[in-house]
């Protein structure tokens, strides 16, 4: 898709081909959203939005888990920023009017569906990096796991 073609790191679990699944559902909201912003509200958004679906597109298609420590952080300041625009339409209705003083309800309609979205990805996410981390433990046999047979000694 994105012209790289990514191994998995590890052996996949049936849960975890479920979550990656899930994560390629993520990224194509990812997508969605881009376009979105695009369209009517910012165009650099729209751009980190083409990023955030690059990093999880690498993510489900490796298992791994250290991507996704990055991507809850960056769902955590999205889900600031939506709410944090929603708040300000509420108490500043300047900022969501044209010059005609008619209300842009594409910018309102775009923010609520983001704050939505990040909420779910962030859930999404979370439990797809614990059983992604669960895996790189489990599986030392597996390129790009963890060896923690050290563990096991004691």
């Amino acid at each position: 898709m994105f012209c790289c073609e990514c191994e998995p790191q590890v052996i996949p679990s049936e849960l975890g081909k479920q979550l990656s699944s899930q994560l390629r559902c993520i990224m194509f909201g990812h997508l969605l959203m881009s376009l979105l912003y695009f369209i009517g509200v910012f165009v650099l958004t729209a751009f980190f939005e083409l990023f955030f679906a690059l990093m999880v597109y690498i993510t489900y298609r490796t298992y791994n888990f250290c991507n996704l420590v990055l991507y809850k952080w960056i769902l955590i300041f999205s889900i600031i920023s939506s709410f944090a625009n929603l708040g300000l339409s509420i108490q500043f209705h300047s900022y969501y009017y044209n010059s005609n003083g008619r209300l842009h309800v594409y910018k309102l309609i775009i923010f609520s569906i983001a704050l939505i979205f990040y909420c779910t990805a962030l859930l999404i996410a979370y439990r797809s990096y614990k059983e992604f981390k669960a895996l790189a433990i489990t599986s030392p046999a597996a390129p790009g796991a963890l060896d923690c047979n050290f563990l096991r000694e004691t």
